[in-house]
């Protein structure tokens, strides 16, 4: 406690004033004007000498309340409670105001004094201690003039991204200057961010704006390569100035985060289809491609072979795919005739490991291809419709298709109506085909379209519906056929958008609120729901709210502009849907 002595007022100030009070009744002046005391904050006494001086201070027989206030803050004399370390260095135990006390505080008739004793327990100790615990110890230094120099915010944690989104960051200056102040500002990666066209600018402060913020906005750009997210710098130039003050000041640089736009696609080889083939022995044909998902670094060549030439064959045997012709290349397949009546026989066209010298193809094994050869010796009645599931289309118009032939000659014509359940999702290109004795044996594609439907509703099945007609017994009452497909959705994800967002290192979300929501110890938790709880003391009542509760709140600190109105909605939407992606 006795480090607090360190603020006491210059000995010789406080020892006049008290002799003043010491010397003088309440109500007698001396001719000095009462100077207004500065504010301190007085602390209460701790321990038993100060409260003992506290009473000894307060006796009216010394007067020193009357003179200089119950807290030393002046009263008919001035206050003695307001200096600060640097106005008495020399002031440094309570012993040597102790001493003083009893020398200078005469009673108010002149005999000797009656504050007396520089021991614990007496008058000019105790006092000597209660005004160094109480009053001095509590006493505001002075505060120091700012110096001259730059402020810029934030230095870090702002982000942009390769779709063109920006990021901000203020500059000012700390004092008023005496000539104008100028910097430069510019990007040192100009594939990832851009100022402006000519990636520059200059930013001027005088005695009129030095203290207003100018806003320097950063723009994203995209590199379009698959780099993730990579940081850059906004650059500060030295000032450049006349100032002397301010001549050679480097402001801090701003690092900022751009965040990448492309999706990584890994090296792969798509064989489509992959079953479902039909050719049959008077020589008919299916087809199917073989491409690859990424641009190689070298040729990859891919050999092709039937596993069962006495029931196909394929053409061409070898693929050779280059940087320049990577895209989809179509492979023939060719029924064969075996002389013999043992119906639909199943054979696969087998895609050997693919050979390159890019490794990340070298040794890739494509999928292997299944196919049906349909029989031309005479057989029982039928209809084979080849495949009836696994077929896939897209909202992005991607075709499948699938075969339909007769098992036997009909001895009448044979109609077959083909129609989607659900057009909405998928369409045919034929609404019936028909065979006869002279086609019978000659497969018949149907090709089933994706239909985009524009709303997010994740991969959808749907069927289609092949419903046999003849006039000859052997086809008549046959069960309708059905082929099931698929259509991809192609909407993006709000859900996954929201979880990428709600995860991204620049808005740190999950940081503060955890991987769901669930909280932290510092932070609020955001899923304990219903959706009006959400914002704490905030009602969110539905997801417009807690979209325009997330923009402006969250992170809570210190960089609560990370989340734009695009990045919050998203949030927002993962939210209310129970932090998961699958609706």
């Amino acid at each position: 406690m006795l480090h607090a002595i360190r603020v006491i007022s210059t000995l010789f100030f406080v020892l006049a004033f008290l002799y003043a009070c010491g010397g003088q009744s309440s109500g007698e002046s001396t001719g000095s004007s009462t100077t207004t005391p500065n504010t301190t904050t007085v602390v209460p006494p701790s321990n038993p000498i100060a409260l003992s001086g506290k009473a000894f201070y307060e006796q009216s027989s010394l007067g020193c309340v009357a003179c200089h206030g119950p807290n030393g803050e002046g009263q008919a004399f001035q206050a003695i409670n307001t200096v600060t370390p640097d106005t008495c260095p020399s002031c440094t135990d309570v012993d040597t105001l102790a001493a003083s006390l009893q020398a200078t505080m005469p009673t108010a008739t002149g005999s000797p004094s009656d504050c007396v004793g520089t021991t614990p327990g007496t008058c000019a100790y105790d006092i000597a201690t209660y005004m160094m615990e109480s009053w001095f110890a509590s006493s505001t230094p002075s505060t120091p003039p700012p110096a001259p120099g730059v402020t810029v915010t934030p230095t870090s944690g702002i982000s942009t991204s390769e779709d063109g989104t920006t990021a901000s960051f203020a500059v000012r200056l700390t004092t008023e200057p005496a000539e104008d102040v100028n910097i430069d500002i510019s990007i040192d990666d100009v594939t990832e961010g851009s100022i402006n066209p000519g990636n520059l600018i200059t930013l001027t402060f005088n005695e009129t704006n030095w203290n207003v913020d100018q806003t320097v906005t950063v723009t994203g750009v995209d590199d379009g390569d698959i780099d993730g997210t990579v940081n850059y710098m906004a650059i500060t130039s030295t000032v450049v100035t006349a100032d002397t003050n301010y001549m050679g000041i480097n402001p801090d640089d701003v690092t900022i985060m751009n965040t990448d736009n492309e999706v990584f696609i890994p090296a792969g080889i798509t064989v489509n289809p992959i079953n479902g083939l039909t050719t049959n022995e008077n020589g008919g044909t299916a087809t199917f491609t073989v491409s690859l998902d990424t641009m190689p670094s070298a040729d990859v060549t891919i050999n092709l072979s039937s596993m069962d030439a006495t029931e196909g064959s394929v053409s061409p045997t070898s693929l050779v795919f280059t940087s320049l012709d990577y895209n989809a290349k179509t492979v023939t397949v060719t029924g064969v005739d075996d002389g013999i009546q043992d119906g639909p026989q199943a054979y696969m066209i087998v895609t050997s490991p693919a050979s390159s010298a890019d490794t990340d193809y070298a040794n890739l094994d494509a999928s292997d291809v299944s196919v049906t050869n349909i029989d031309n010796e005479a057989g029982i009645p039928g209809v084979l419709v080849t495949p009836t599931m696994g077929l896939i289309t897209t909202e992005a118009g991607a075709t499948a298709s699938y075969t339909v032939v007769l098992q036997s000659q009909p001895n009448a014509p044979v109609n077959v109506a083909i129609a989607s359940d659900n057009v909405l999702e998928g369409t045919v290109d034929k609404a019936s085909i028909d065979f006869d004795n002279t086609n019978w044996d000659t497969a018949q594609t149907i090709t089933v379209t994706g239909v985009d439907d524009a709303v997010f509703d994740l991969d959808q099945a749907f069927n289609i519906t092949n419903t046999i007609t003849s006039a000859d017994p052997a086809y008549t009452g046959l069960a309708v056929i059905n082929v099931s497909v698929t259509n991809q959705d192609d909407e993006p994800n709000p859900f996954l958008l929201g979880k990428a967002a709600y995860e991204a290192a620049g808005n740190n979300c999950d940081v503060c609120h955890g991987a769901s929501g669930e909280g932290t110890p510092i932070f609020y938790d955001f899923n304990i729901g219903p959706v009006n709880n959400m914002c704490g003391l905030v009602d969110c009542l539905n997801e417009a709210e807690l979209a325009a509760y997330i923009e402006t709140e969250m992170p809570p600190s210190p960089n609560q502009a990370n989340c734009d109105a695009t990045c919050a909605s998203n949030i927002a939407k993962y939210m209310l849907n129970n932090f998961s992606v699958v609706p």
